[in-house]
């Protein structure tokens, strides 16, 4: 009989036995054990329960790795005041396609039935290797490596040649929050340009309210040093996303972030750009998309509001089987900026109209154009090669 919570919520019921079939066979998957709470021997109030198998099945559909997933909550036969979960899963497709401006990859996830992906780029402006892995060893430890060169762009003499490294540590405290140090060293062959070394100790957390509605909220703190100066800065945002129905999504950003030392000038910039440091949806897409120069967006504290307004207009696949999502928005950036050689805050904004192009699974490769305006009636056009938050 299904798992219900009938008579009092509240009540401990103990978690006897976890079934996990994988490709209709039964097996022992740290990987999928890794996506939910759910342990043998551990007790869980009836309403926990039912929360959990909702979840569970979330996370291991966002995960990529699956091509759908099925979680239930059994009274067991052997024990009645116990309970089993079964847990059902079928391998997605494994291989990776996508790119940017002016580079491809090509990668492969779950390598040996793992929570990982390994990845090569190959480009005019990027060339290189990366690998993660989410469940170390069969426990919640993340590792990961990323190595990018430019080389082509150097022997084309268009700009010097660069090394980019990535170190990424961390571990997850339960299913949906993570925490972990980033660093970053970064080397151009130039005179007189010294190596820029940045380490970022990162919280993050993903709230999984229901399918329908999901956030994910990131703590950021960035340390960039070199021979020549030293800089602290740190950064939050929250991201909501709610789907009322199939057609349509309304998502908001919040995000924040403040200069704390710099033995230079170095501010943060609100221009949206793709960037490789950040893990989720929020501080990678903080920015002003209307018509505000370089110069203008750099600031040393800010508080920013970003909205969208989603239609899923087009969904079909192309040949063979790759399924292609459009789905234009209205968006709107509002931010307050501040110098702290000035006194006054300085008010950003943009207004307009944008559009997904979305390729999701086997390509997971997204695109985001918008054109906005700001009250100065200056517009600018962006392109970013990433998911919108």
């Amino acid at each position: 009989m299904l798992f219900c919570a009938e008579g009092i919520p509240s009540k401990k019921v103990l978690v006897s036995k976890i079934k996990i079939l994988l490709d209709e066979e039964e097996v022992k998957s740290p990987t999928i054990l890794s996506y939910t709470k759910f342990r043998e021997n551990k007790t869980f109030s009836q309403k926990a329960i039912q929360k959990e198998v909702e979840r569970t099945k979330i996370r291991l559909m966002n995960s990529g790795l699956f091509y759908s997933a099925q979680v239930e909550a059994h009274e067991s036969r052997k024990n009645p005041e116990t309970i089993v979960i079964y847990i059902s899963a079928r391998t997605g497709f494994l291989l990776r396609f996508g790119g940017g401006n002016a580079y491809g990859f090509f990668g492969k996830v779950g390598l040996g039935g793992k929570r990982n992906m390994l990845a090569g780029y190959l480009g005019y402006n990027k060339t290189g290797a990366s690998y993660i892995d989410e469940n170390t060893f069969g426990l919640p430890l993340i590792f990961g490596a990323k190595f990018f060169t430019n080389a082509a762009q150097s022997i084309a003499k268009k700009e010097p040649l660069a090394f980019d490294a990535y170190l990424k540590t961390g571990f997850f405290a339960g299913p949906d929050i993570r925490l972990g140090v980033d660093t970053r060293d970064q080397i151009t062959v130039r005179e007189n340009k010294p190596s820029l070394i940045t380490i970022s100790p990162y919280f993050y957390y993903t709230l999984l309210f229901s399918e329908k509605f999901i956030a994910n909220a990131e703590l950021r703190s960035f340390n960039n040093s070199s021979d020549d100066f030293k800089s602290d800065s740190i950064e939050a945002a929250i991201n909501l996303d709610f789907n009322p129905n199939k057609k349509i999504t309304l998502a908001g950003l919040l995000s924040g972030g403040a200069v704390i030392y710099s033995s230079e000038d170095v501010k943060i910039n609100l221009e949206k750009t793709s960037i490789d440091l950040y893990d989720g949806l929020g501080l990678a897409n903080r920015g002003i998309r209307s018509g505000y120069t370089k110069e203008e967006l750099e600031t040393d504290s800010y508080g920013l509001f970003s909205a969208e307004i989603r239609w899923n207009a087009l969904d079909f696949n192309m040949p063979p089987a790759f399924p292609v999502t459009f789905a234009p928005y209205l968006f709107t950036d509002l931010a307050l900026a501040q110098d702290y050689s000035a006194k006054d805050n300085r008010f950003l904004d943009a207004y307009g109209l944008g559009l997904l192009i979305n390729f999701d699974c086997p390509v997971f490769a997204y695109f985001n154009l918008s054109y906005g305006i700001n009250h100065e009636r200056k517009g600018k056009f962006v392109f970013a090669a990433m998911q919108s938050f």
